[in-house]
C-alpha cells in the first residue's frame, strides 16, 4: 500500500472498531416483539392442539389486565373446550360470560348440538341485555372536599365476583390515580376521591370500570367528572344576619362620624382654652389694704 494512503485506512479502521460497542448496546435495547399468550392459545386451537388450548387459555383468563375484547374471545374459546371435555358447567359459565360483554354474540359453528342448545338457552333468557355500569355522583361537587362514586353493575352472570375501579387522570400525561375495591353483596361500591386527586383543577378525566375476579376489565365507562364548586357561607361578624335597617338603628357610637365630631369638638375647646390662659394678666390680684369696721388699716 502506498505510504499515504495508510493513515486514511488505519482511521477508518480505528473508528469501526469503536463503534462497535455503541451498535451493540443499540441492538440490545431494541425490544423483541413477542407473542401474547392469547396470541399462543389461539394458534395452538387452530393447529387442532385442543387440549394445549385449553389449558393456555386457562392461564390467560387468570391473567390480570385482559381487555373486554380479549376476554370475549377467552370466554368463548373456553365455552368450546370446556365442552368437547365434558365440563358441561364450565361450558355453561363461559357462555354466560361471554355473552354478558356481548349479547349480539352468535353461538360458534364448532359447537355440537347440546351445547348449541344451552348457548341459544343463555342468549334467550339474557334477553339481549348484557353487563351494564352506572357510575353515580352529586350533581355539585366541592374538589376541596371528599367525593363519593357509587358504582353499580347489573346483568352479570349470578354469582361471578366483580370488582370496581375507577381512575382520575388530568389528560396532561400524568400516571391517573387509581381506585379500586371488590363489590358489595349488593353488587355495588363506594368509591372515595380524595381532594388530593383534584390537584386544583375543576375537571377529572374518569374511567370507571368493572373487573372480574382476576382484574380483567369486563366494561369501561369513560366520562369527564366535572366539579360544580359550591361556595361556602359568608363569615358573619357576630351578630348574627342583620340587615341594612338594623345597621341603621344601631348605636350611634358604632358611627365613624360621630367620633369625627367628637375629636373636632374636644380640639376647638382645647385651643380656646389654651388661648385664654396665654393672653390673661399672671400677676397677683390687687385687693387693696384690709378694712375693718369702716377703718383702713
Amino acid at each position: 500500500m502506498h505510504p499515504t494512503m495508510r493513515s486514511p485506512v488505519l482511521i477508518l479502521f480505528l473508528f469501526a472498531l469503536a463503534s462497535l460497542p455503541a451498535l451493540s448496546a443499540v441492538a440490545q435495547e431494541r425490544p423483541v416483539a413477542q407473542e401474547r399468550p392469547i396470541d399462543t392459545a389461539a394458534a395452538a386451537y387452530e393447529e387442532g392442539e385442543l387440549f394445549r388450548a385449553l389449558e393456555l387459555y386457562e392461564e390467560v383468563l387468570r391473567t390480570p389486565g385482559n381487555s373486554p375484547t380479549d376476554l370475549l374471545a377467552v370466554h368463548l374459546r373456553l365455552g368450546v373446550l370446556r365442552g368437547s371435555v365434558g365440563n358441561d358447567d364450565g361450558a355453561r359459565a363461559a357462555f354466560q360470560m361471554a355473552l354478558a360483554i356481548d349479547p349480539s354474540l352468535e353461538a360458534p359453528s364448532e359447537l355440537n348440538p347440546d351445547l348449541q342448545d344451552v348457548f341459544h338457552e343463555i342468549k334467550e333468557a339474557q334477553g339481549g341485555v348484557g353487563l351494564t355500569l352506572d357510575a353515580a355522583f352529586p350533581q355539585e361537587i366541592d374538589p376541596t372536599r371528599e367525593t363519593e362514586i357509587r358504582l353499580t353493575a347489573t346483568g352479570a352472570p349470578e354469582g361471578v365476583a366483580l370488582g370496581f375501579r375507577v381512575a382520575t387522570s388530568h389528560g396532561d400525561g400524568s400516571a391517573p390515580a387509581v381506585f379500586q375495591g371488590p363489590a358489595s353483596t349488593e353488587g355495588g361500591l363506594t368509591i372515595t376521591i380524595p381532594p388530593s386527586a383534584w390537584r386544583g383543577e375543576t375537571s377529572l378525566d374518569l374511567e370507571a370500570s368493572v373487573l372480574d375476579s382476576h382484574g380483567s376489565v369486563l366494561l369501561s365507562r369513560i366520562g369527564p367528572l366535572v366539579a360544580t364548586v359550591v361556595p361556602p357561607p359568608a363569615s358573619g361578624n357576630g351578630r348574627g344576619s342583620e340587615g341594612p335597617e338594623d345597621d341603621a338603628g344601631g348605636s350611634i357610637f358604632g358611627s365613624p362620624w360621630f367620633w369625627v365630631i367628637t375629636g373636632v369638638v374636644l380640639l376647638g375647646g382645647a385651643a380656646a382654652i389654651t388661648a385664654v390662659a396665654l393672653t390673661s394678666d399672671t400677676g397677683p390680684p390687687n385687693v387693696g389694704p384690709p378694712v375693718i369696721m369702716g377703718l383702713s388699716l
